[in-house]
């Protein structure tokens, strides 16, 4: 039997980022990914990580995950991330995190815990983030 090839979507993100030392960067990434039929939709995990650093460690805070979410985008099982910044209090940050399961995230945090990571970020800031997870409840395309 041939074998039958998948409808790709395509989509193009541009956007620019300003560097801990003022510099500003363009990044422009591309995705193709098969267009999935409702059976074949996946559990997705969203995770979203509430960072409340201070104005002090506000750089400090902000290097570290601009280094450290390159690993992160990269560990099996994440299929995409952003890093927001709130508008009204820029020590604030919120990693918002797409995951293919609960699972494949439980295991990430358990490398960055054993790499001696999370404990080193968490000395960053005076409360603990805020992690929490979500399924998708009904998509609106």
């Amino acid at each position: 039997m041939p074998r039958r090839e998948k409808e790709c979507q395509r989509t193009e993100q541009t956007r620019v980022v300003r560097g801990t030392e003022g510099t500003i960067y363009t990044v422009r990434r591309l995705q193709s990914r098969p267009t999935a039929t409702k059976q074949e939709l996946r559990v997705t995990t969203i995770v979203i990580l509430d960072i409340p650093a201070t104005p002090q460690t506000r750089d400090k805070v902000l290097a570290t995950l601009e280094e450290a979410l390159v690993d992160t985008r990269a560990f099996d099982g994440c299929e995409g991330l952003e890093l927001l910044v709130n508008q009204e209090d820029p020590a604030n940050f919120v990693v918002w995190e797409r995951w293919t399961s609960r699972d494949q995230y439980e295991r990430y945090l358990a490398f960055r815990q054993a790499s001696g990571f999370s404990a080193s970020f968490r000395a960053l800031f005076p409360d603990p983030p805020v992690i929490r997870k979500f399924d998708i409840g009904k998509k609106f395309d």
